[in-house]
């Protein structure tokens, strides 16, 4: 049985800050357009596939400094990293049964819910159209179409939770 409404998350896409494998992604050489344009999706640890596909991603902004943050979410996610970054929302496919988008809402409350020191991140996908002239690691032009939602990003300065949802007041 399915539930009335999905459930929406947000978070940091990608930022400028050096991932695992000594990369960078130059937040204003990415394009973002099909994300602005809601044709992005949530997927599940960058699988391929419709059973993989978690979600749609509805919102993506970049920004650059405390004050092209808009609302309260990006303020708390530029607090967070303090570096320029790509803000995205969206929503799950848990409201129509889709196994893995419940399994990933689940996970995400608890992890939420817990305040649990466990989290979920997300990695952009895309492709690199090019690389930095003086530093090769740096993706100076990137087109982005998706996002992986995965406890394994080579960014760790990425993070996504739900919206919507209190943590527990209990203290395990």
């Amino acid at each position: 049985m399915s539930k009335k409404q999905p459930t929406w998350l947000d978070g940091i896409l990608g930022s400028q800050i050096r991932d695992t494998q000594g990369e960078m992604l130059d937040v204003a050489g990415a394009d973002i357009s099909e994300l602005e344009a809601g044709r992005g999706r949530w997927n599940d640890n960058h699988g391929v596939g419709s059973f993989n596909s978690l979600g749609r991603i509805t919102y993506a902004k970049k920004i650059f400094k405390a004050e092209d943050c808009t609302d309260d979410r990006q303020t708390y996610y530029w607090e967070k990293i303090k570096a320029p970054y790509i803000y995205g929302k969206g929503y799950l496919y848990d409201d129509e049964d889709h196994p893995n988008a419940r399994a990933c809402a689940a996970i995400l409350r608890s992890i939420h819910r817990n305040d649990a020191p466990l989290k979920l991140k997300l990695s952009v996908e895309g492709g690199v159209l090019a690389r930095g002239t003086g530093d090769s690691r740096l993706l100076a032009r990137t087109k982005v179409h998706s996002c992986a939602v995965t406890f394994t990003p080579a960014n760790n300065a990425t993070l996504v939770e739900p919206l919507g949802l209190e943590k527990s007041s209990s203290n395990w």
